[in-house]
């Protein structure tokens, strides 16, 4: 149940809105819409407006594996928001996942294989000093996918789940879409979160990449669109905030069609890419591993990935197709 609004609160974000629309400025001479002052002004207005005083498992960022911390419940199991369930103006309602069935450790994705994938153990990630492991990481309880980043028996231990948004028998990729997640997160070093959209075609940087949230558990919050033709990682538009990734619930949204990305942050633009956009089938990874300027984790270090919902959509588009 959403928490109530206060005039004030309304009255922050109409303002934080008008800030944001009047200082749209281009961040580069490619066609990008970027302000980031004024979307962190309306990101947290509208943040304001539910109930966020509750916190999610413990600090455990430092505690040693085992002792029962894989099987931390949140205090704060209502994240303030539904998970959609309907077409939305120029998008087709595909997929949806509230997590409303109790999974322990062990069972995931086997016992949800018409409705999710995951990247297998030992897959590694990159870096390399983290392996793949949906069973030991992934499991429902509380009406919620909980994501426990860990060491066990020496092997640092992420996950890479992937919903089958056309069906159990039919690819997981589509040609433009709107990708929506409730998330929260523990705040905890040497792991990031890089929620994207993969190429189907396997064929990197080429073919681009659409990246969000992106970024280290203890850090903060950006989005980066891949540009179609890239020749290395760097070929990107970039749309990094000054708001951290862990903390309250957040809503991202990507929506992806022909010319035009665009993220939005619990209801707020921050970042849209209107040239290079991708024009290939992608498929949604809700991928989790280590990061890349840190280091190899200490055994000790820990965290967990909380998501309330997901929901996709599919361009309502005719020329829009599956592959």
């Amino acid at each position: 149940m959403l928490a109530p609004v206060s005039a004030g609160t309304i009255a922050t974000v109409i303002l934080a809105s008008a800030a944001f629309v009047g200082a749209a400025q281009a961040h580069s001479p490619r066609d990008v819409e970027w302000n980031a002052d004024a979307a962190v002004a309306l990101v947290e207005a509208v943040s304001s407006a539910y109930d966020a005083t509750t916190e999610v498992g413990t600090d455990s960022a430092l505690t040693g594996p085992g002792g029962g911390t894989e099987s931390v419940t949140p205090s704060g199991l209502v994240s303030g928001e539904e998970m959609p369930t309907s077409d939305l103006q120029g998008w087709r309602l595909i997929f949806t996942d509230d997590f409303d069935e109790d999974l322990p450790l062990g069972s995931f994705p086997t016992a949800v294989s018409d409705k999710w994938d995951a990247y297998p153990y030992p897959w590694t990630g990159t870096p390399t000093w983290a392996i793949y492991d949906p069973g030991r990481t992934t499991s429902f309880h509380d009406g919620l996918m909980d994501i426990w980043i860990h060491t066990e028996g020496g092997e640092h231990l992420i996950a890479a789940n992937t919903p089958k948004i056309n069906g159990p028998n039919a690819g997981q990729g589509q040609l433009y879409g709107r990708y929506a997640i409730r998330f929260r997160t523990d705040s905890f070093p040497y792991y990031r979160a890089s929620f994207l959209l993969w190429p189907t075609s396997g064929v990197w940087p080429s073919d681009g990449e659409i990246n969000f949230p992106e970024g280290g558990f203890d850090g903060n919050i950006a989005a980066y669109t891949h540009w179609q033709g890239g020749t290395w990682g760097g070929d990107q538009d970039a749309f990094e905030m000054d708001i951290p990734i862990a903390g309250p619930w957040r809503t991202a949204v990507i929506e992806w069609q022909p010319g035009s990305v665009k993220y939005l942050l619990d209801g707020a633009l921050i970042g849209h890419s209107t040239s290079q956009v991708p024009n290939t089938p992608m498929r949604y990874v809700l991928q989790n591993g280590g990061s890349f300027w840190t280091g190899e984790a200490p055994d000790v270090v820990q965290g967990h990935v909380y998501i309330d919902w997901v929901s996709v959509w599919a361009y309502a588009d005719p020329s829009s197709r599956r592959p």
